[in-house]
C-alpha cells in the first residue's frame, strides 16, 4: 500500500486546499523559512490515529473561532494491491473498494473524526464514456443527414431537368424514400441531444461522499495502513548504557541500541547477561557486521564500531583510521548524528512493515560529503518505506530523480504546494531548486570528479533530459550525483577541456558527434597522444553522424517545427515528410537537413531552443523505450568507465 496523495485545508499556513502529490520512494519538499514545509510534515503526523488537533494547528487566517468550516482537514489517499483491498473490503463492507482508498480526518472525535471519502472517479468514467459514445453517434447521423440532404436537392434537380414519366415517377418515390431517413434520422438526433444534456446535468449532481468510520474500523485500519512516523530529533547512541535498561527496550535510547544490535544478527538480548567470554566472542562478530554496514554508507572513510560487557553496561566506542578508539560523544555530532540514524531506521526498513517516514530538516549536521552518503541511507529505506522530507542542502537533492521534488511558496493566502516545479520552466531544470534554496548552483554543479563532457549545451540539456526520463522507469541512466555533464562549446574545445581535467587528477570521458568536426578532433587527440576516453556517437547508433542522429527522426522533426512555429518567425515552413524522403539518412544527418531548411527560411538554427523543447515534450515509457536504446547503450557504457576508477 502506498500513499500517493495528501490534500490539507486549514491547517496552520495551508489556509486554501493543497494537495501534495507523493512518490512512491522519496519526495522532497524544497523552500524558504517560514514557506510552509515544517507544517506540511506536521500536517501529516497529525492524521496519525489518536494525533489530535490542536487550537494552534488552526489557520490564523481562516479564523481564531472553533466553527466547523474552520477545522483542519486532512486526507490521505492509497493506492491498494489486490491483497490490500480484500483487507479494507473485510473492515469496511459494503463498498466498492478495488485499487485506491481516501480517508480524511475531520475532527478530533474518536466516534466520528475520520470519513472515508467515496470515490466518483468510477462512475464519471462511465459517464464520460457514455457521453462520448453517444456524440459520436450523434456526429455520424448528422453527417448522414448532410449526405441525404445533398442527394434529395440532386433529386429534386433531376426531376426539374427530366421530362419522362417513368423517370420522374422514379425520382419521386427516391425522395420520399430519402426523406423519411431523414425524419428518422432527425428524430433520433433530438434523442441523443436529449440524452447527452440529461448525462451533462447527472455529471454536475456527482460530489464525492463521506461515510464516518466507526472507532472499531478506525483502529483496525491502524494494522492495515501504513504507519506515519515523524521524526525532528533522533536519540544519539549512548556510549554506555545499561544492559538491563537494553533487554526491556522501554526507552529510546535502549531502542537505538536494540537496532544497532540487530544490525550485528544479535536478537536476543538477554545472552548479555551470560557468560563473559561468550558475550565477547558474539559483540566481537556484532562490532564487524555492524561496521561493514556503517560502510556501506559512511564511504569517507573506514570507521570501526566496538562493542564490549563492561559490568552491568554495555559499552559503545568508534575507531577512525587514523585515531584510536573513543565514545560516540567525542565524534562530531553529524557523525554521532548519521551512526543513530542508522541504528533508528535502517534496520526498520528491512521488516516488512510499510511505514511513512517524516523527516525535518536531516543531516543537517553534516558535511557535504556525509550528506551525500546519507542519501545512500534514504534509497536503501525506500525500497520497504516511503519517505518525505524537507530541506536547504543542495547536497540533500539526488540529481538523478528530480521528478521527486515540490517546492513550497508562501504567499498572501498562505502556502502553495508546487507539485510539478518544472511545469513553467522545464528548459532550466534546476531553476525552481535554485530558486527554493537560494544558491547559485552553478558553483556547485560543474566540473566534478568524473566528466562527460560534450561539444554544447544543447548536447548537456538532451543528455540531462533523457537520463532523468530513464531513472523515472528504473532503466540505465547516467549518475549525475558522480557524473557532471559539461559543455565545450565545440567538438575542438572537447579535446582541450579533457587535458584540463587530465592535469587536475580527474575522469574525464568525452562524447564527439561522428561529423567531419567529430573526427577532426578525436585524430588531434591521437596525434597528440591524449589519454582521455572518447566516445562517437556512431558506436551507439548507426549512421549517427550528430547526438540528433540518435533520436527518434519524427519526435524531433516535431520539436522543429513546434520551435520555429511562432511570430518571430513568420516565414518558417514546416519540415514535412516529403523533405526527408529525399534525403538517404545513411550519407546525411537529421541535422544537416535541419540546417539548411532553416536558414532557406531565413533564420539561424538554435539547437539549444530545439532541444529544450524536444525534452520539454518527451515521455519515455515501455512502449517507446526501443527507440532511446541508442541512449541506454551510452550510459552503460559512460557508466562502466566510471565504476573502473
Amino acid at each position: 500500500m502506498l500513499l500517493t496523495k495528501v490534500e490539507i485545508n486549514c491547517f496552520r499556513t495551508l489556509v486554501q486546499e493543497n494537495s501534495l502529490i507523493v512518490d512512491p520512494k522519496i519526495t522532497v519538499l524544497l523552500g524558504a523559512n517560514e514557506s510552509g514545509k515544517t507544517n506540511l510534515l506536521q500536517a501529516i503526523d497529525k492524521f496519525t490515529f489518536g494525533n489530535n488537533f490542536e487550537d494552534n494547528d488552526i489557520s490564523k487566517i481562516a479564523g481564531s473561532r472553533w466553527r466547523r468550516r474552520n477545522f483542519p482537514h486532512v486526507t490521505l489517499r492509497y493506492s491498494l494491491s489486490d491483497d490490500d483491498a480484500i483487507k479494507i473490503s473485510s473492515i469496511i463492507p459494503d463498498k466498492d473498494i478495488t485499487d485506491e482508498i481516501s480517508i480524511t480526518k475531520v475532527s478530533n472525535e474518536p466516534d466520528s473524526g475520520y470519513a472515508l471519502n467515496i470515490s466518483v472517479e468510477s462512475q464519471l468514467s462511465r459517464i464520460n464514456t457514455e457521453l462520448n459514445e453517444k456524440e459520436s453517434s450523434l456526429i455520424n447521423i448528422q453527417n448522414r443527414n448532410a449526405d441525404l440532404i445533398e442527394s434529395l436537392k440532386d433529386l429534386i434537380s433531376r426531376q426539374k431537368r427530366s421530362s419522362r414519366a417513368d423517370t420522374l415517377s422514379s425520382l419521386r418515390v427516391q425522395q420520399t424514400e430519402v426523406r423519411s431517413v431523414i425524419n428518422v434520422n432527425d428524430s433520433a438526433i433530438e434523442q441523443y441531444r436529449g440524452e447527452i444534456r440529461n448525462l451533462n446535468e447527472l455529471k454536475k449532481k456527482i460530489k464525492r461522499k463521506r461515510i464516518l468510520l466507526t472507532q472499531e474500523q478506525i483502529s483496525r485500519l491502524t494494522d492495515v495502513i501504513p504507519k506515519i512516523k515523524y521524526v525532528s530529533n533522533i536519540e544519539l547512541i549512548p556510549s554506555t548504557i545499561p544492559i538491563a535498561e537494553i533487554i526491556a527496550q522501554n526507552t529510546p535510547r535502549s531502542i537505538a541500541i536494540g537496532n544497532l544490535l540487530n544490525i550485528g544478527n544479535i536478537e536476543d538480548f538477554n545472552f548479555l547477561n551470560e557468560d563473559e567470554t561468550r558475550v565477547r566472542i558474539h559483540l566481537g562478530s556484532a562490532s564487524k557486521l555492524i561496521s561493514d554496514k556503517l560502510s556501506d554508507f559512511w564511504i569517507q572513510e573506514p570507521i570501526v564500531i566496538s562493542l564490549y560487557k563492561s559490568g552491568a553496561n554495555l559499552k559503545i566506542e568508534f575507531q577512525e583510521a587514523v585515531s584510536v578508539s573513543a565514545p560516540p560523544e567525542e565524534r562530531s555530532e553529524g557523525f554521532q548524528w548519521f551512526v543513530s540514524f542508522l541504528a533508528n531506521f535502517v534496520i526498520e526498513s528491512n521488516d516488512n512493515t510499510n511505514n511513512i517516514l517524516l523527516l525535518d530538516e536531516p543531516a543537517i549536521k553534516l558535511h557535504p560529503k556525509g550528506q551525500k552518503d546519507f542519501l545512500k541511507i534514504l534509497d536503501d529505506i525506500s525500497d520497504k518505506s516511503q519517505i518525505i522530507y524537507t530541506s536547504h542542502s543542495p547536497f540533500l537533492v539526488n540529481r538523478n530523480f528530480p521528478h521527486r521534488i515540490r517546492v513550497l511558496r508562501k504567499s498572501e493566502n498562505g502556502t502553495e504546494i508546487i507539485n510539478n516545479p518544472y511545469s513553467e520552466g522545464k528548459t532550466r531544470f534546476w531553476e525552481p531548486l535554485k530558486t527554493a534554496i537560494g544558491i547559485c548552483l552553478g558553483d556547485l554543479f560543474s566540473f566534478g570528479e568524473t566528466n562527460l563532457i560534450v561539444e554544447g549545451i544543447s548536447d548537456q540539456i538532451l543528455l540531462s533530459g533523457i537520463s532523468h526520463q530513464l531513472a523515472k522507469i528504473e532503466k540505465e541512466y547516467l549518475d549525475l550525483e558522480k557524473i557532471s555533464i559539461y559543455p565545450a562549446e565545440g567538438a575542438s574545445n572537447v579535446i582541450y577541456m579533457g587535458k584540463f581535467a587530465l592535469s587536475c587528477e580527474l575522469n574525464p570521458i568525452a562524447l564527439l558527434d561522428s561529423d567531419d568536426s567529430g573526427k577532426k578532433a578525436r585524430q588531434k587527440a591521437r596525434d597528440k597522444r591524449v589519454s582521455l576516453k572518447i566516445l562517437m556517437t556512431e558506436e551507439f547508433k548507426e549512421h549517427a553522424f550528430t547526438i540528433e542522429d540518435m533520436l527518434p527522426r519524427d519526435d524531433y522533426i516535431i520539436a522543429v517545427n513546434a520551435s520555429y512555429d511562432n511570430t518571430f518567425f513568420s516565414n518558417y515552413v514546416a519540415i514535412d515528410n516529403g523533405i526527408l524522403d529525399k534525403v538517404d539518412s545513411t550519407k546525411v544527418g537529421i541535422m544537416k537537413i535541419v540546417s539548411d531548411h532553416i536558414e532557406k527560411c531565413g533564420y539561424d538554427v538554435n539547437k539549444t531552443m530545439i532541444m529544450k523543447k524536444y525534452v520539454e515534450d518527451t515521455v519515455i515509457n515501455e512502449e517507446n523505450l526501443g527507440e532511446y536504446e541508442p541512449f541506454i547503450k551510452l550510459f552503460e557504457k559512460v557508466n562502466q568507465e566510471v565504476n573502473k576508477t
